[in-house]
């Protein structure tokens, strides 16, 4: 018997215990069905065929522990796949030498897992026949200059919801996007990359649409879901858009989101001419356009909101004269930051709600370009409102009683409220060099022109008995608008409550000048007061008149004209001084005499 321990040809136990923990670790760090990348051999055309990829693999039916499918040969060959059943895969990749193939067996389903769809082919155009189902979140991209063609995709969906990305610089095209009935996901879209998704049919699923760069263009199909929302976030460098080619895109009750930032907003484009309705706008900013050139409408049936934080402010843009833009609910700009909301644009803007802020914040409300923003309701925002492009219309009983300042500097309309005449109350200020339209009464301040300016009137302007009017001058030259400020009636002027003419700029007073303050078609009423440069006038049958530092100061209501003139001494004055000079010199007589 040998010595030799353990026998030769034996293991010992310890040992055979070793071995066996060894082999455990071994095969727990190895899964039972690792994923598989394949490539794709070009010389069959059925995909369940091992003998048509390279290697002759193993081929599983897996979407978690299955094959990636990988597509990289650009030889001749044959570049359409097929499948006897349905199949089910980890992820697909074409390679960026990949030729075009077309992979599908409609109606067999290609079930794709979290590995996606990866397109790195610029040249080419990849397309997918089959229908798919998405069995996890995923992400499909493809890089600039390709693009990717699926039919109909199902987002399988649990209570974690699926969400489908598209992402890249290359274009997509989905027939549709659906979800599982029945399951408690309901599936989202999210667009991201610079590159054009075009949806070409019915979409029903339910989640949130988020698009933050690029396009989405909805062609001949919509997303019909009755409790869709949609929402256009811009997050890159390329602005997202969303483009309707039907008016029955989106569902009536839907919900759009603007932008995160006022810089980088989304466009919805209303390609197909007519009247969209729309559930509500909820907050940040956004750009809309109608392309076709047509009348066109969109209606936001419910009420929105247009919030801000960070003493920023929301913009609204109606890119286009022939779109209609309607607010048929409130407008809620609230925030607790100041701030607020710009209507820009060269289209027409109407809110029949109230645009209103319930927060501590201080809220403005700005209209520029082109376009014309229209208030019906009876607006409560608390900041000041600014007209610097296009036109401010208030109608019916629409008002903006609670914006501390009213500047006008291109057009107000007043011409359809309620009764024909609107009042600017008596705590507010309306200044500015614009026009106004329609029949106003001013009982607050008024500051016409815009260091110097000129306010234009087309119909009535009343200054109420409470008015403040204060008017600069800085010049000489005479120009109405440029060397002072000047009221331009083309109605009737009716004068009232104090009148302040002050110095622009340090203009001097005291040299000889005329200025037309006002000029009008008809004027009646009076000032309580008239005050120039810090002198108070004394009021004679409408004539306000003062002599200070060697000037006389005279303005007139029946002309509107300031005249400032040099003074002469009273003649009853000159007659006194020569009569004592008489005297004295006879006194002076009288004494040589003697």
């Amino acid at each position: 018997m040998s010595n030799q321990y353990p026998p030769k040809g034996k293991t010992s136990a310890s040992t055979r215990r070793l071995l066996g923990l060894l082999g455990l670790i071994a095969a727990s760090a190895i899964p039972a069905h690792a994923q598989t990348s394949i490539t794709w051999a070009n010389v069959g055309s059925v995909a369940n065929t091992a003998s048509n990829w390279v290697g002759t693999p193993t081929i599983t039916n897996s979407v978690s522990s299955g094959n990636i499918w990988n597509f990289s040969n650009n030889a001749a060959g044959n570049n359409s796949v097929t499948f006897s059943n349905a199949r089910s895969v980890v992820g697909i990749v074409f390679s960026s030498t990949a030729n075009a193939y077309s992979i599908g067996s409609s109606p067999l389903v290609l079930s794709i897992g979290a590995q996606g769809i990866t397109n790195n082919s610029g040249s080419t155009a990849q397309t997918i026949t089959s229908p798919i189902s998405t069995n996890n979140t995923q992400t499909w991209t493809t890089v600039a200059g390709g693009s990717l063609t699926t039919d109909a995709v199902t987002l399988t969906s649990n209570a974690n919801n699926r969400t489908l990305t598209i992402a890249g610089a290359g274009n997509t095209s989905i027939g549709s996007i659906g979800f599982t009935a029945g399951q408690t996901g309901v599936g989202s879209l999210t667009k991201t990359g610079a590159g054009t998704l075009t949806l070409t049919g019915t979409n029903t699923y339910a989640g949130a649409t988020t698009i933050n760069e690029g396009a989405v263009i909805i062609a001949s199909g919509n997303l019909s879901s009755a409790n869709a929302n949609f929402k256009l976030e811009l997050s890159g460098t390329v602005a997202p858009s969303l483009k309707l080619n039907n008016v029955n895109s989106l569902a009536t009750t839907a919900t759009l989101t603007g932008a995160g930032s006022s810089g980088n907003a989304g466009t919805v484009d209303l390609a197909a001419a007519g009247n969209y309705t729309l559930g509500s706008y909820l907050g940040n900013s956004m750009k809309f356009s109608a392309s076709s050139g047509q009348a066109t409408t969109l209606t936001f049936s419910g009420n929105s909101v247009a919030t801000a934080s960070n003493n920023t402010t929301r913009i609204i843009t109606n890119l286009d004269a022939n779109l209609s833009l309607v607010f048929g609910g409130t407008l809620d700009i609230s925030s607790s930051a100041n701030g607020g909301v710009t209507f820009a644009g060269a289209g027409s803007t109407e809110v029949n709600g109230a645009i209103f802020n319930a927060s501590t914040g201080v809220r403005a409300v700005t209209k520029n370009e082109a376009g014309t923003l229209t208030l019906a309701g009876t607006n409560t925002y608390n900041g000041d409102t600014t007209i610097s492009g296009g036109k401010l219309a208030l109608t019916g009983s629409g008002s903006i009683a609670n914006s501390p300042t009213i500047t006008n500097n291109a057009t107000f309309d007043v011409s359809a409220v309620t009764g024909g005449n609107y009042t600017v109350g008596s705590t507010q200020t309306y200044r500015g060099s614009g026009t106004t339209i329609g029949n106003l009464t001013i009982n607050g301040a008024f500051t016409p022109g815009n260091s110097p300016g000129l306010a234009t009137f087309n119909n009535n302007l009343t200054l109420g008995s409470s008015s403040t009017t204060t008017m600069e001058i800085g010049g000489l030259g005479g120009v109405a608008g440029t060397d002072y400020d000047k009221v331009s009636v083309s109605s009737a002027l009716t004068y009232g409550g104090a009148l302040s003419v002050v110095a622009y700029n340090s203009y001097n007073f005291a040299q000889a000048a005329s200025f037309n303050l006002f000029g009008a078609g008809s004027r009646s009423g009076n000032f309580s007061s008239v005050s120039i440069a810090g002198t108070s006038l004394t009021n004679s049958g409408g004539v306000w008149s003062a002599t200070t530092g060697g000037f006389d100061y005279t303005f007139s209501t029946s002309d509107g004209n300031l005249v400032i003139a040099t003074a002469i001494p009273e003649p009853v004055t000159s007659a006194a001084l020569g009569g004592a000079a008489l005297l004295g010199f006879a006194a002076l007589r009288r004494s040589r005499r003697e």
